[in-house]
């Protein structure tokens, strides 16, 4: 998840001027294994602000996944649910009802994702 770390922090730092509404207590996140990672502060930033889970295990050697990135990216630029039902492309490499799918939906309102590929790359 290195690169993607990077790449996410500069966004947050040049775009997210505001509080989000979704946070996590600093007292209360429970990831542990971050202490030695040169990206410590920059992961708990995410998860602070929710853009990332407040979950035991983080692994962040693990390489980002798209859906990830781009639930951080939509978050970081002020993500609105798309009402419209119709918004929620499929993908093939995207499971049905994934937690994602949001997310996916407003990278293609935002032109980062096109919509007439038959996967999610």
């Amino acid at each position: 998840m290195q690169l993607g770390i990077v790449a996410l922090q500069r966004v947050l730092q040049n775009t997210h001027t505001q509080e989000t509404s979704v946070q996590t207590n600093r007292e209360h996140i429970i990831v542990s294994d971050i202490t030695d990672s040169a990206h410590e502060q920059a992961i708990k930033s995410m998860i602070e602000m929710g853009y990332m889970k407040n979950t035991k295990k983080f692994d962040p050697k693990r390489p980002m996944t798209r859906n990830e990135f781009i639930k951080v990216l939509s978050l970081a630029y002020g993500f609105v649910e798309v009402e419209d039902g119709n918004m929620y492309v499929k993908f093939g490499d995207v499971k049905n009802g994934s937690e994602f799918e949001k997310y996916i939906a407003f990278g293609i309102v935002m032109g980062w994702i096109n919509p007439d590929m038959p996967k999610f790359r």
